[in-house]
């Protein structure tokens, strides 16, 4: 028989079946209680719906009634998103609104959250959305015109981490309720949390429905999936966040609605795990004062872990943590607040030693403000006796804000400090000539050049080509040119060395190896093209003596061939293939002997025609012509790490 009937709307049932459904109920001993009435009873009765688009056209509506702005910019996050996907990221408009409009979506969920708790006139809330929109044009307009380098990358982060941690913080100033902060959070985390999940649910379930169709029908739809990750992440999430976040800040703020596995979590989970960190941390401070020897970068890592933990203990706890029930827990938390702050010394210890080796970076920088953040969060907890949560989410806004804002930001102390490190290290090596960098027939050892390489590597990537180019002598505005990629910055940073004489070697200074390099004379020389058909441009690097890895560049020359280049430098050799036919081999490391048997040019540069090689082939013959190569010496025999070059293809002649 029909249990009921529904009207019109999909969602609405009846009168007439609420009656029908309170009369089966009654005649149940298992879910009627004689104390309570019918109509209490049917009114909590939680029905399961089938897919509903009304109700999530309802939301959606809802949500964009309540956050406009939030909406808007979460569109424009997607098409801008959408648009650099499709263009593969050419146009530099678009990835500054995308990272604009990224920016935007917490920053107006902070304020939307802020105005509907203090309840203000209109005017008041134009002057907030107004600052709201004055930090985002700012941010736009301080953006390059060209290249965005990776500090605007950490400075976009470090802004969208503020802004989050803001949405926490910001409707609860001025309200010193501790229960409605907590609660209003918690409800706010666990609604991310959901949105992630189901977010990930459809992700992975199309994924696997695109394999599928993949298979079977050969359509390719895999390279679209980046468009899916945009429609997921940018669109999908924000929106499930904003669409179920709660109007009330005081509902349910109270004790009876504390979940009580957070607790146990804690207790069983997270302090053991904590208590071990201690212990771990004990014995080396003591191993520290017994040898004498500074604490290695692993203290770093185990502190941040340790303290992460201990701050989300007191957090999930803190509803029921003055309970008398919890009196052990609460002095086994106040223990480890004291141990905390002896560690920071060890920490600090740790960071200053790693700085003094190798200069100021943005990620020492922020190590140090984590533990000036828990180092101020810590002595708050003891001397108001974990009074006031608000001081957690309201000290990391403020130095995350300040860090990367301002004269004291981390990218100019970072780039004036590294900066001076080169100095020294040139002028130590006695290789400044008229204020410039200049290693020509001087012998410099491969730790200086190393040195050198690294930083230049690392003021280029972070702060783009102009933080070098008062200190070479060559004009590297001309090798970066404006209408290249700053994403090769190693074959630029190459030929920077060269006109000054050096090896651009970054990633061996600490090497027990040592390394040889040659080079081209003049990488614009015009080579012989004799019966060639094609010319393949090539670059392989791979300085770890343990990597076995194959790295290999496609060439598609048309609809019936394709060249393949794999290098595999761990053994020595560079393999060709010919529509995925393996046609010849070059061995590198044989052709050391003859490359240090060579008169240089000059230092470590020959001609053009000495840096040549050939390999015989089924099908073709391979003439390379390399610019640049360098060995890895060791106990064995030399081992190639970088080459690069041209090579020439050439048909067999029958």
């Amino acid at each position: 028989m029909t249990l009921w009937k529904t009207s019109k709307h999909p969602s609405t049932v009846t009168v007439e079946s609420l009656g029908k459904i309170t009369s089966l109920i009654k005649k149940s001993d298992n879910f009627w209680d004689n104390s309570k009435s019918s109509c209490t009873f049917v009114k909590n009765i939680t029905f399961m719906k089938a897919f509903d688009f009304y109700y999530i056209k309802r939301k959606v509506i809802s949500a964009t009634k309540r956050f406009p702005l939030v909406v808007l910019f979460i569109l424009l996050t997607t098409i801008s998103a959408l648009i650099n996907d499709f263009t593969n990221y050419t146009n530099d408009l678009w990835m500054h609104l995308n990272l604009t409009s990224l920016l935007a979506i917490p920053v107006f969920i902070s304020i939307n959250l802020y105005l509907e708790r203090v309840e203000t006139r209109r005017y008041f809330n134009i002057f907030v959305n107004l600052i709201g929109f004055s930090i985002l044009i700012i941010f736009f307009f301080n953006l390059p015109h060209k290249f965005i380098y990776e500090k605007h990358y950490i400075r976009s982060f470090v802004l969208f981490l503020a802004f989050t941690v803001s949405m926490f913080y910001l409707p609860f100033v001025g309200f010193n309720q501790q229960q409605p902060f907590w609660f209003y959070n918690y409800n706010f985390i666990k609604r991310i949390i959901v949105a992630l999940f189901f977010t990930l649910v459809l992700f992975f379930g199309f994924v696997i429905a695109f394999l599928a169709i993949d298979s079977l029908f050969s359509l390719n739809l895999m390279n679209r999936i980046s468009t899916l990750s945009i429609l997921s992440f940018y669109l999908l999430f924000p929106m499930l966040i904003i669409s179920g976040l709660s109007k009330s800040f005081t509902f349910h703020a109270n004790k009876i609605y504390y979940p009580k596995d957070l607790k146990n979590i804690t207790q069983y989970a997270f302090l053991p795990i904590i208590t071990l960190y201690a212990l771990i941390l004990i014995v080396y401070v003591g191993k520290i004062i017994i040898t004498g020897i500074w604490p290695s970068g692993w203290t770093v890592g185990l502190y941040i872990g340790y303290s992460s933990l201990l701050l989300l203990s007191i957090i999930l706890t803190y509803p029921v943590l003055f309970n008398d029930e919890n009196k052990r827990l609460l002095q086994l938390i106040f223990v480890h607040l004291f141990l905390a702050l002896l560690f920071q010394i060890v920490y600090y210890v740790a960071i200053i030693k790693r700085i003094n080796e190798y200069g100021l970076t943005e990620n020492r920088i922020f190590s140090l403000l984590y533990g000036l953040w828990i180092l101020i969060v810590v002595i708050h907890f003891i001397v108001k006796k974990i009074n006031d949560l608000r001081i957690v989410p309201f000290t990391l806004l403020v130095i995350l804000l300040l860090s990367v804002t301002g004269p004291w930001n981390v990218f100019r102390i970072c780039k004036s400090n590294q900066t001076k490190r080169m100095i020294n290290i040139a002028q130590q090596a006695n290789i400044i000539v008229n204020g410039k960098i200049n290693a020509k027939n001087k012998i410099i050892n491969h730790k200086t050049q190393s040195e050198l390489s690294s930083i230049a590597l690392y003021l280029v990537e972070t702060h783009g080509p102009k933080s070098i180019q008062s200190y070479f002598p060559v004009n590297v505005d001309s090798v970066f040119s404006k209408s290249e990629s700053i994403t090769d910055s190693y074959s630029k940073l190459e030929t920077i060395f060269q006109s000054s004489g050096l090896t651009f070697s970054p990633y061996s200074n600490n090497s027990e190896f040592k390394y040889k390099s040659f080079y081209t004379e003049h990488q614009e020389n015009a080579y012989p093209v004799n019966n060639a058909l094609f010319v393949c441009i090539f670059n392989f690097n791979n300085y770890v003596s343990n990597d076995t890895c194959t790295t290999t560049i496609h060439y598609k020359i048309n609809d019936t061939l394709s060249i393949s280049l794999a290098s595999q430098l761990f053994k020595g050799s560079v393999n060709i293939y010919i529509n995925n036919q393996e046609d010849a081999v070059l061995w590198l490391s044989p052709y050391y002997d003859y490359l240090k048997e060579l008169k240089p040019v000059n230092q470590n540069y020959f001609k053009h025609d000495d840096l040549k090689a050939k390999a015989e082939g089924k099908r073709y013959n391979y003439t390379f012509y390399f610019t640049r190569i360098e060995f890895q010496l060791g106990e064995h025999s030399p081992r190639p790490v970088s080459i690069d070059g041209l090579m020439f293809v050439v048909p067999i002649s029958k």
